[in-house]
This record gives structure tokens, C-alpha cells and sequence, in this order.
């Protein structure tokens, strides 16, 4: 077949797919399913956030398999191939696409830095948007984003790949989507403190109702910020309620596959026994009315 030119992607799609749908709570959940289909029984999540970006980072640590040298690269790629036995795509794995590896921190930060052990065998490698844009190329870095005092970060770093056999940690920084520009322009500082710690919860519950299967059934543990009594699962669809009616479960065909759904009525506001269980599903029944 003739062949007239080769187009490689610019590098000036990359703002485009930073801005592909993901919230911060969604993204930190994508990149958790990467670590369960890593067979990861544990994961930690440390955020330090202030009202300085710079100043601020987010890691993901899992003790699932790792990766080597090759896979870690390979699936850093912007289009990963779809190839059995890699970080993200692994049979029967949560990833399908290739792309949630490195779209879903790189939605709320402008650096992410990976490192995975394997076998003995330590890789890192980072996307840094800034970088990108400079260059106008798709360039991966060997070493951490530095700035600042990066003492505590490191020990939390060393720590962590010391003591595990095998895994992967996802250290995001620049975190210029933790905060929405007008909380970071027009509060005051004790207003943006406030608005952290609400955003640190607000994440923390929302990866209690996603993962609620995982976490119910005793073969994950999620810890944020060193905190294991904080992390108690929460079931969205009110199992427990007595109010609570289930409408179903129906299978359906779906070409060679069958799809089982199951429909839950929830019960009245006035009918749960306390404001803090009724709050905490108020305010994701609200983003669910509401489409969001």
C-alpha cells in the first residue's frame, strides 16, 4: 500500500489528555485497580498536600509483583500495547486501555515518578509534563522531580522499596489539580488548610465505596496517610438496611458473556439511625443525581 507520510502525535496532546474526565478521587482509584491487578494485599497512600504546589506530592506504594526495566518502560508508554503479563494489562486484570498507568496521576500532577522492584531489581522512570513541553518530545527521565526540602520524601521512598520484596510506587508531584484555581487564588490560608483536609477526606471515602468489595472480604488493605483505623468500608448500595429493598439480580446476554444486574432501592433520609452514615452517602447519592 503507497504510502505518503508518517504522523507521529505532537506533544501539544498531552494537556489535552491531562483533561480527559478524570477527578482526583477517580484518578487515585484508576491507579489502585492498577495495583490489584499487580496482586498487590496492600496499599498505601501518603498525601502531602499544602497550598504551594511545589511543596506538595502524593504517593501510591503497592506490594504486588513490580516490574522490570522492560515492562516499567513499556507501560509508561502514552499507547501501551496490549501484551499479557504487563503492570497494567494483565488477564482478567481492571485494566483494558493502556492508558490509566500514566493518565490517571498525570490528571492532578504535572510529574509522576515510578518506581518498581522486581526480582531484586530496582527501575525508575518519570513523566514530566514540563519537561514534554519544553523538549516537544515524549522523553522519559531516570530521576525524581527535586525541589525543596525532599529529606521526609525520600525516607518514605527508601523505606518503602527496602521492605518489600517486590512492588510499585507512584510518586506524583506538582500537584496542579488538588485544587481548583479559584480555592488556590482567592482563600485565605486557613481556608485552603481547611480546603486540603476536606479534600484528603472526600478522597478517603470515596476509595472506601469503590473498593467496599475488596475491602469487606479481608484480601486488601488500603492505609492513607498511616492511618489503618480510618480506612473503614462503606456499602453505597445500604446492604445492611432492613429499608433497603433489591430489585433483581437479571442476566443478561451479552454476545458470549452473561452480565448479572442487580438494582438497590435506598432508604428515606429520616430512616437512617445516624447523620454521620446519612452524610457521608448524601454526598455521593447528590454527585450521582447530578450526573457527576
Amino acid at each position: 500500500m503507497p504510502i505518503a507520510e508518517t504522523l507521529n502525535p505532537s506533544t501539544d496532546i498531552l494537556p489535552v489528555l491531562r483533561r480527559t474526565g478524570y477527578t482526583i478521587e477517580v484518578a487515585i482509584a484508576d491507579m489502585i485497580d492498577n495495583c490489584i491487578t499487580a496482586e498487590a494485599k496492600k496499599i498505601s497512600i501518603n498525601m502531602h498536600a499544602s497550598p504551594e504546589i511545589e511543596d506538595s506530592w502524593i504517593t501510591v506504594e503497592d506490594d504486588g509483583h513490580g516490574m522490570t526495566e522492560t515492562e516499567l518502560i513499556e507501560n509508561l508508554r502514552m499507547t501501551t500495547k496490549k501484551k499479557a503479563g504487563l503492570y497494567e494489562d494483565k488477564e482478567g486484570g481492571l485494566g483494558r486501555f493502556g492508558i490509566g498507568a500514566k493518565l490517571a496521576p498525570l490528571s492532578f500532577c504535572k510529574s509522576v515518578t515510578v518506581y518498581t522492584k522486581k526480582n531484586g531489581s530496582i527501575s525508575i522512570r518519570r513523566w514530566d509534563v514540563d519537561h514534554v513541553s519544553k523538549t516537544k518530545k515524549f522523553q522519559l527521565l531516570t530521576k525524581k522531580y527535586e525541589h525543596g526540602n525532599q529529606k521526609i520524601l525520600d525516607n518514605i521512598l527508601d523505606e518503602t522499596l527496602d521492605k518489600i520484596n517486590s512492588g510499585t510506587t507512584f510518586l506524583c508531584q506538582k500537584l496542579d489539580g488538588f485544587l481548583d484555581d479559584y480555592e488556590v487564588k482567592y482563600r485565605s490560608k486557613e481556608k485552603l488548610h481547611q480546603a486540603i483536609y476536606a479534600k484528603r477526606l472526600f478522597i478517603r471515602d470515596y476509595l472506601l465505596m469503590t473498593h467496599y468489595e475488596y475491602l469487606k472480604s479481608g484480601n486488601l488493605k488500603i492505609v492513607i496517610n498511616n492511618n489503618p483505623e480510618d480506612m473503614v468500608p462503606w456499602d453505597p448500595f445500604c446492604t445492611y438496611h432492613k429499608k433497603t429493598k433489591v430489585i433483581g439480580p437479571k442476566i443478561l446476554n451479552y454476545g458470549n458473556s452473561k452480565c448479572k444486574i442487580t438494582g438497590y432501592i435506598l432508604p428515606r433520609r429520616n430512616e437512617f439511625e445516624s447523620k454521620n452514615k446519612l452524610s457521608r452517602r448524601s454526598r455521593w447519592l447528590e454527585r450521582w443525581r447530578m450526573g457527576r
